[in-house]
């Protein structure tokens, strides 16, 4: 029995007290929110109750953790803001309430990634017990934007000193080498007067609910929610919705969606052709529609592969969108792609340390993932999901295995070992 284990009990009554934080951002542009500051408060609270040095920025942009001495320090970036639950009656518990079902602990967040942070807040406890006199510091970050314009971690790279290296607990198993570039774009049409047209949560998240509704007549489409790295794993019901309207209802937005994107992910018709490189192939989400008398958008998802160039897409298209009466292209998010080299002690360390503890070989791999291995050099994408594990985050009644958890943590300790003796 590990130390995660043991201390189970202590474990989920900490998660329960995250999760029970609504930190998610119902206006992008109303941030950092009251709610957010609850968040950063409560891991505050945390590290003092374990008597770490810390740090809470008093705008509510970050906050971060540190155990042991020494100029070289190891990062642990995570983040406790959450997307939007979405339609409540989806869910089978309340969302901001963690529920605990035999392995399966249910609620917003828990995979992604308060469950992950809860996770590295306790590898800080047993490290600062097992290593006494460290010559290294290891310091758990928390920014408070990650799901929308990453302007949490931006603060604090803006403030603050930034790790040599380290890990984000925000992914899967194998390493992840390699995250695609990310493009968030909308298309923008002409408000209309006579009905409206709702339907997403994020531009990151496969729509599963869409609504058209003009007087007392509404339709409704339903799909299936995934992420938008892997949105072939969801149904779209944005896409959905204006193949059943189209012959009622004439927008320019509804004909572009209809004949460029369709429920296609891989935006063959959209770009003339698949683009892909030798790990993956580009995604498309449409992702959130707004049509009413005041405004009428679309939102769009897309993960490129290595070689395609952010000028290069966004001529092509602009390029497509201008064929429409009406319609503009108008920029909403960029990520830049990241690349560590395979051979580098960071990889290889890590790589040895879940063959120890798992007795299985991985190799690293390149995925359209959008996590804080972005923001700083030498952060790598590792864990804690594995292969088998569920996919949740970002849908409704998502959760996470307390044994996944466990696992995670003996190859985050080996790892961290290995590092702290260096």
């Amino acid at each position: 029995m590990n130390y995660l284990e043991k201390n189970r009990r202590e474990f989920i009554k900490d998660l329960k007290g995250l999760i029970s934080i609504q930190s998610w951002l119902k206006e992008v542009n109303k941030y950092p929110t009251k709610e957010i500051k609850n968040g950063l408060s409560f891991m505050e609270n945390l590290a003092k109750r374990e008597g770490f040095k810390y740090y809470t920025d008093p705008d509510g942009y970050y906050g971060w953790m540190e155990i042991g001495s020494g100029e070289e320090m190891i990062g642990i970036l995570g983040h406790i803001d959450v997307v939007p639950p979405g339609d409540l009656s989806e869910w089978d518990n309340e969302p901001f309430s963690l529920t605990e079902k035999g392995d399966k602990l249910f609620g917003r967040g828990t995979q992604d990634d308060k469950g992950p942070v809860m996770l590295a807040f306790y590898l800080l406890k047993e490290l600062a017990k097992s290593h006494k006199n460290m010559n290294k510091r290891v310091r758990l970050i928390y920014p408070t934007d990650e799901e929308s314009f990453w302007r949490g971690v931006e603060k604090y790279i803006e403030k603050e000193e930034s790790p040599s290296f380290g890990i984000t607990p925000d992914s899967s198993y194998p390493i992840i080498y390699s995250e695609r570039a990310l493009l968030n774009f909308k298309v923008i049409g002409e408000p209309v007067k006579d009905y409206t047209i709702k339907g997403g949560t994020a531009v990151n998240v496969v729509p599963s609910k869409s609504k058209y509704k003009k007087g007392d007549e509404e339709v409704v489409a339903i799909g299936k929610s995934a992420h938008a790295m892997n949105p072939e794993k969801g149904v779209n019901a944005i896409t959905k919705l204006f193949k059943e309207i189209s012959e009622k209802v004439n927008h320019p937005l509804i004909d572009f969606v209809n004949k460029e994107l369709n429920l296609e992910t891989n935006a063959k018709t959209f770009l003339g052709k698949v683009y892909k490189d030798s790990d993956a192939e580009i995604t498309c989400n449409l992702g959130v529609v707004s049509i009413d008398s005041k405004s009428a958008e679309l939102i769009i998802d897309m993960r490129l592969p290595n070689g395609l160039e952010k000028d290069e897409l966004v001529k092509m298209i602009k390029n497509k969108i201008s064929k429409y009466k009406g319609l503009k292209y108008e920029h909403y998010d960029w990520l830049k792609g990241v690349f560590i080299p395979k051979d580098s002690f960071v990889i290889k360390d890590l790589i040895e340390s879940y063959k120890e503890i798992t007795n299985k070989n991985m190799k690293p791999i390149s995925v359209g993932g959008a996590t804080y291995a972005r923001a700083m050099d030498n952060i790598v994408a590792f864990g804690p999901f594995f292969e088998d594990s569920p996919e949740t985050e970002h849908q409704y009644n998502e959760y996470i295995l307390f044994s996944d958890l466990s696992k995670s943590f003996d190859i985050y300790l080996n790892v961290f070992n290995k590092w702290l003796k260096k």
